[in-house]
């Protein structure tokens, strides 16, 4: 089942990312060949031009004591993954 894709993120990169990686979910893979072909699609939303020149303005994700949090970007209620950044 493919998520409402009103309920995705408004940026075109960050939804092509989620469009194409919703169907690994349908595919029986383990979780290790699963999100090895979700790497293979980072660049899908990495390589995008204009995402990579807004996340210039995230904020720092560094709490007081000096660890990273991750930027929750979306959660898939279907398939339970979600997209997330982290900023250093």
């Amino acid at each position: 089942m493919m998520v409402n894709i009103s309920v995705l993120p408004t940026h075109p990169a960050l939804r092509r990312f989620i469009e194409a990686i919703q169907p690994l979910w349908s595919e029986a893979l383990t979780d290790a060949a699963r999100w090895a072909k979700v790497g293979e699609r980072l660049p899908v939303m990495l390589d995008d031009r204009d995402l990579q020149l807004r996340a210039i303005d995230w904020p720092d994700t560094r709490t007081p004591d000096g660890k990273h949090t991750n930027l929750l970007f979306y959660e898939d209620p279907a398939h339970r993954f979600v997209t997330n950044a982290l900023v250093k």
